[in-house]
């Protein structure tokens, strides 16, 4: 019965890790769906994407879904 005691409190542990890993990409998620909707939809045509890029690296990067 002690051995099942032991074995239950490291998966306990375990548990614990997967679900804060859960929360955090559920998080991430979220957030990235959010900015998504707030910066638009991805360009349609290669030279909108190049002007994007030049104007703001990390907006391009995010619409272009690249991040």
């Amino acid at each position: 019965m002690k051995n099942r005691g032991i074995a239950s409190t490291d998966w306990c542990s375990l548990y614990k890790i997967g679900g804060v890993a859960t929360l955090i990409l559920l998080t991430y998620s979220l957030v990235t769906v959010i900015i998504m909707m707030v910066l638009g939809p991805p360009p349609e045509a290669i030279h909108e994407v190049f002007a994007m890029l030049q104007e703001n690296e990390l907006v391009g990067l995010l619409r272009t879904e690249v991040i």
